[in-house]
């Protein structure tokens, strides 16, 4: 599904017409039918907007499916990661953030 598929899906999801959603994003209407039929692609500025307003991340609206369901797993894994945190004791998990913190400076 491409951006303007995911914007008029998310725009519909939430009852809005093309028209009382351009007026959101201070766009006319014309602009919102461009980006869904596939003609243009909206700008990042704007992308950030409609992110805001669906409540959804902007990799929602940017990656391809593929690419969201691969940077859903890493995430699931992550988490699952920082689950195992609540069973350590402070001092393991105080390790545990040194070394990130550690490594987030090396990677600088």
């Amino acid at each position: 599904m491409d951006i303007g598929q995911k914007i008029k899906v998310l725009r519909k999801d939430h009852n809005l017409t093309q028209l009382e959603f351009a007026k959101k994003l201070g766009k006319k209407q014309p602009h919102i039918a461009s980006w869904e039929g596939g003609e243009k692609i909206p700008s990042l500025p704007i992308l950030k907007k409609i992110a805001m307003l669906f409540n959804v991340s902007l990799d929602l609206l940017v990656l391809d499916q593929q690419d969201f369901n691969l940077l859903k797993m890493k995430d699931k894994a992550l988490l699952t990661k920082l689950k195992t945190l609540d069973l350590m004791s402070e001092k393991e998990k105080a390790t545990v953030i040194t070394l990130i913190d550690s490594l987030s400076e090396k990677s600088k």
